[in-house]
């Protein structure tokens, strides 16, 4: 079944190389691997991480916003 362009096991979008690098959430994924030694390969990654260590991933937003 096509949808909008796209079939239901498709992409919907793809950021560009360039996005970890010039995103706010790219520069949160390279300070978490700085200064917390958390590395992320991707946003499926920090999703997963953000929802099974709750407490961490708060108070990284804290640290990281603050």
């Amino acid at each position: 079944m096509v949808m909008h362009g796209r079939d239901e096991a498709g992409v919907l979008w793809t950021p560009s190389a360039q996005a970890r690098e010039t995103s706010e959430v790219g520069r949160y994924l390279a300070w978490l691997e700085r200064e917390r030694g958390l590395a992320f390969a991707g946003y499926d990654e920090l999703q997963r991480w953000s929802v099974t260590d709750i407490s961490g991933f708060w108070a990284s937003i804290w640290d990281f916003f603050g």
